[in-house]
């Protein structure tokens, strides 16, 4: 029995119920869970390979999707991953403290491990925020390095 507009009676459709068993068909959420956990375990690694230097493996060309007919340039990989970019922070982080921690753990004192733990991020890191620190001060004085790098 139907009402005027096609739907059950009552207004309650029936056109997703099964008319053999009268069980709903299965949801697609399996799916898109599993898609939604591909795409960020994607762009973790994608982050990480880009700011670390953690044996995650090359930024490799990602095949174009149903809609586009060429893939996208890894910049633009790049600019979608950065969801993930505190997550690679928080690696490298834990990573850092794990070594503080063993450290203080086996008996050395705490500015030692504190060095260790500064050691490790930047080795994992490639030492990308101690090298800014290195180059910082021509930002400073760009009046002076200008004058001085300029031929007479």
């Amino acid at each position: 029995m139907q009402d005027a507009d096609g739907l059950g009676v009552a207004g309650f459709g029936s056109r997703g119920m099964s008319t053999e068993t009268g069980e709903a068909p299965r949801r697609r959420y399996d799916f898109r869970m599993a898609a939604f956990f591909i795409a960020w375990r994607r762009d973790l690694f994608l982050v990480l390979a880009f700011f670390t230097r953690l044996p995650i493996g090359q930024i490799g060309n990602v095949p174009a999707t149903g809609s586009q007919e060429t893939a996208p340039p890894p910049q633009v990989r790049l600019a979608q991953a950065a969801r993930a970019f505190p997550l690679a922070g928080l690696v490298v982080g834990l990573l850092g403290g794990l070594v503080y921690w063993i450290a203080v753990r086996i008996g050395l004192s705490n500015p030692l491990a504190a060095l260790l733990a500064v050691g490790a991020t930047g080795a994992a890191t490639g030492a990308l925020h101690e090298d800014g620190w290195r180059i910082s001060p021509t930002g400073w004085a760009p009046a002076a390095t200008a004058a001085a790098s300029s031929p007479r």
